[in-house]
């Protein structure tokens, strides 16, 4: 059971132009948690026995007059109470912790030495910070130059400047990942030949100088991802306004507005989020209460994993919670987030990405034990987590000529989130499903969806399951688009019955299905839709078709360049007949005007 310690998040880094205050609101109810960052100057850090602890620019305090709950300022300047920050002796390994720039050399020192370089690689992200910070990750892999047909995973440290000990768990799991393999360790060589294994230990390199939660630009970066993101303190002008969430979503294969393509695409199975300010093991979702449709699998199996594997280490014992990671929550039962990188990772790749939280303590303080202690503990946790990675259903998806095409892939009744191969070299997919029967649907853009039925999934025994994608003479599904004075235009015609609809505008890179535009499900006897939103650049669009037994289906892409670019206000009244009659009333004020009625029957 994890212990709430608040006072001890008066530990953080001495800062420079970073003040921040810790208030303590409540009590209030879960769901008035949820709405605190949408609704005021504050930023969510913890939630137990009805309070809520948050973070606040100091010089937003004076905005919290207007709290309808009672509130305590716990410190008016958590960087002025700080103690002085990376005073550890240097000479003990593990015994401090990394500076930015000690941080970065690490990861290059690893790259170029003879012992690692052959399963190291430095990557730079191809983003500079305003400070002239660096955004950097390693890749470990057994033949880390070549693209192989094995499990690509992801393990990412502080996001949160003031949560330090997130970059240190980071890089010491790819110290022991290197050493270990050298040393001919079975389960780090099992681990570095059996994945692509990408660590990037500071997401946010400025807030860690800085002693700071947020960017250089106040954002806070766990609120910024694109999926479920709602506007709020400290959520950036629109998802993905920051180059930090942008590095990360690039590297991780993101196809949205802001994301750039500096880097080649992956497509990880999971994923590991360090923070701290609690000890806990956090997986999807966040921003809803609906459970995630394989949570049996992800809690009982890949979380509970790691939370059991931490025993293992022979620091366990040095730790002074006996209970540490033993507890292990669904996100959105601790409290609400929004545009977090689990939701993101789940919901718009596919990756089972989960949020470790390491100590009580934030800054330099971590109560639980000294840093070695941690890091082993957690080291021995990630490997447990980790060996799910190819646990489950794999195989190759290619074209006609074998060549590796992009697929979407849908499974049994997950109405939400889409899976994916990766199409570079082999067009190899993995997914980490529990033992089960499942159907599995896979759709490529041009190509008939193919459905396999009652696959069996046995663990890392399950046979490969490849895929061909063949051109039809008769498409079960053709979409098409058009331009109107309100809008593009969707529109499409069957060969078989659906049950339902769904249509998406695809990023510019065409990578992943795309942004739902519809709120609910369109009918079965949809055949159009109306895009009314405003814009000049081309548009990509996709339809997921559902079928009575529940296969979702993707189609498309179709692409257009919009010709009208004018203002308008939309009324729907959907599906028709809503009503007999509907009256619209509106005034011109004087400037001219149209009226257009479609009907998308």
């Amino acid at each position: 059971m994890r212990k709430l310690l608040p006072l001890l998040l008066l530990a953080l880094l001495t800062a420079s132009g970073a003040d921040e205050a810790l208030v303590r609101v409540g009590p209030l109810d879960h769901a008035a948690v949820g709405r605190l960052e949408a609704e005021y100057p504050l930023s969510v850090d913890d939630y137990a026995d009805g309070y809520a602890y948050c973070i606040t620019r100091v010089e937003d305090l004076a905005e919290l007059v207007r709290l309808e709950h009672p509130w305590v300022v716990l410190c008016e300047n958590l960087q002025a109470a700080a103690p002085p920050r990376f005073t550890g002796d240097r000479d003990e390994p593990w015994n401090f912790f990394h500076t930015y720039t000690e941080t970065i050399a690490l990861l290059q020192d690893w790259a170029s030495d003879p012992d690692y370089s052959d399963i190291c690689r430095y990557v730079d992200l191809g983003i500079d910070l305003v400070s002239g910070l660096e955004l950097a990750a390693i890749v470990i892999s057994d033949n880390v130059d070549v693209e192989e047909y094995e499990p690509e995973v992801r393990v990412v440290g502080t996001h949160h400047g003031n949560e330090m000990i997130a970059n240190e768990v980071t890089l010491y799991c790819a110290e022991r990942l290197l050493t270990g393999y050298v040393a001919g360790d079975p389960e780090s060589v099992a681990l570095v030949e059996g994945n692509e294994i990408w660590l990037q230990p500071l997401v946010n390199p400025d807030g860690y100088e800085a002693g700071s939660r947020y960017n250089s630009n106040g954002v806070d970066l766990n609120r910024n991802y694109s999926y479920q993101w709602e506007s709020g303190y400290g959520h950036g002008s629109h998802p993905f306004s920051e180059p930090e969430t942008q590095a990360v979503a690039d590297y991780s294969g993101g196809d949205e507005n802001y994301v750039p393509d500096n880097v080649a695409d992956n497509t990880f199975v999971l994923g590991l989020t360090h923070h701290s300010g609690a000890v806990c093991v956090n997986y999807v979702w966040n921003y809803q209460y609906h459970d995630a449709p394989d949570k049996a699998h992800i809690w009982h199996n890949i979380s509970q994993s790691y939370s059991d594997g931490c025993e293992e280490s022979g620091y366990y014992d040095d730790l002074t919670d006996d209970e540490y990671m033993d507890w292990v929550t669904e996100g959105w039962d601790w409290y609400e987030t929004h545009g977090d990188l689990n939701d993101w990772s789940y919901g718009m790749r596919g990756c089972i990405d989960t949020t470790i939280e390491l100590s009580d303590g934030q800054g330099e303080s971590h109560p639980e034990g000294s840093i070695l202690a941690l890091c082993d503990v957690n080291w021995e946790a990630t490997k447990n987590y980790l060996d799910w990675a190819d646990y489950g259903l794999h195989g190759l998806c290619t074209d006609e000529n074998d060549d590796p095409i992009l697929t979407m892939i849908t499974v049994g009744d997950r109405t939400e989130a889409f899976f994916y191969n990766d199409p570079r070299e082999h067009g190899d997919y993995w997914l980490s499903l529990d033992d089960g029967t499942y159907d599995i649907v896979y759709s490529a853009d041009g190509y008939d969806p193919i459905i396999h039925e009652d696959v069996s999934v046995t663990g890392e025994s399950t046979p490969a399951l490849d895929v061909q994608f063949i051109p039809s003479d008769a498409p079960v599904l053709e979409l098409e688009a058009r331009n109107t004075d309100d809008g593009v235009l969707l529109s499409w015609t069957t060969a078989e019955d659906f049950a339902a609809f769904n249509l998406y505008r695809v990023g510019p890179r065409g990578t992943e299905v795309g942004d739902r535009l519809n709120e609910r499900p369109l009918p079965a006897a949809a055949r159009s839709y109306l895009d009314l939103s405003t814009g000049s650049e081309t548009r990509r669009y996709r339809l997921e078709a559902v079928d009575a037994a529940g296969h979702r289906m993707v189609f498309g892409p179709v692409v257009i360049v919009p010709e009208n670019d004018t203002a308008r206000l939309s009324l729907a009244c959907y599906p028709q007949p809503a009503r007999t009659a509907v009256t619209v009333e509106f005034t011109a004020n004087d400037e001219p005007a149209a009226l257009s009625v479609y009907d998308l029957a």
